[in-house]
C-alpha cells in the first residue's frame, strides 16, 4: 500500500503545479487567447518544428559542460539526470519567476549523490560563462 501512496504522492507533485500555471495562464491571457490562437495558426508548421528542434539542440548541447563539472563531483552521474537538471531549471525559471532555479538544480543534485556545496558552486560556474 505504501507503493501506491508514494506513486499518488509523486503524480499529483507534478500535476498540482502543472494545474496551477496552467490556471495562472488562463487567468492572464483570458481576453487574449483568440489572437494568441489566430496568430499561431498561422504560423508555418515546418518552421515552428524547426524551432522546437533547435531549442531543445540548445539544452543537450548545453547539458556537455554541465556534465564535465558534475562528474568531478558526482562520478557516475548521467547525461540524461544532466538534461532533466536543466529542464528542471526550466521548470523553476516559469514556476518561480528565476528565483528557484539553483536552489531547485542544487537539491536535485544532492538527491543524486553530490555534495551540497560542490553542486552549488558546479552548477553556477556555466552560469557565470553564459552571463560573459
Amino acid at each position: 500500500m505504501n507503493n501506491i501512496q508514494s506513486k499518488i504522492k509523486r503524480i499529483l507533485l507534478i500535476v498540482i503545479p502543472l494545474a496551477v500555471l496552467f490556471g495562472v495562464m488562463v487567468y492572464m491571457f483570458k481576453d487574449d487567447y483568440k489572437e494568441i490562437f489566430t496568430e499561431m495558426s498561422r504560423a508555418n508548421v515546418f518552421y515552428f518544428s524547426i524551432m522546437i528542434i533547435i531549442g531543445l539542440l540548445y539544452y543537450c548541447i548545453d547539458a556537455i559542460p554541465y556534465l564535465i563539472l558534475l562528474r568531478r563531483n558526482i562520478p557516475d552521474f548521467s547525461y540524461k539526470k544532466t538534461l532533466k537538471m536543466l529542464f528542471l531549471g526550466i521548470f523553476f525559471n516559469v514556476t518561480t519567476c528565476g528565483t528557484g532555479i539553483k536552489p531547485a538544480q542544487t537539491y536535485y543534485l544532492y538527491k543524486n549523490g553530490g555534495a551540497f556545496g560542490k553542486s552549488l558552486g558546479q552548477i553556477t560556474v556555466p552560469y557565470v560563462n553564459h552571463k560573459i
